[in-house]
């Protein structure tokens, strides 16, 4: 996933430079690549530290390297008793 993601930074770097058609086909195609690799993470149950590692970077990805507000994920999955769409949950 790293390696997808690192792929990813790079090629949207590369089409703010350049603003081509090009350049933003090469950036969703890897922003694709990515997402595909996320939801197979998201899907898989975490045996281990390592495994939960994994999910919080796929987490940290769906967020777009931002990290968690104060309050965790529940801040982010409810807003005033009312269950919103979250982040982390959006494809």
């Amino acid at each position: 996933m790293d390696d997808n993601w690192s792929r990813e930074l790079t090629a949207l770097i590369e089409m703010k430079r350049e603003r081509t058609p090009e350049a933003v086909a090469a950036a969703e195609i890897t922003r694709a690549a990515t997402a595909r690799i996320v939801l197979r993470i998201e899907a898989a149950k975490a045996m281990t530290f390592d495994g939960l590692k994994v999910k919080a970077r796929a987490a940290l990805w769906r967020r777009h390297g931002e990290p968690l507000p104060p309050g965790g994920l529940r801040s982010l999955a409810f807003t005033a008793g009312k269950p919103e769409s979250s982040a982390l949950c959006e494809a």
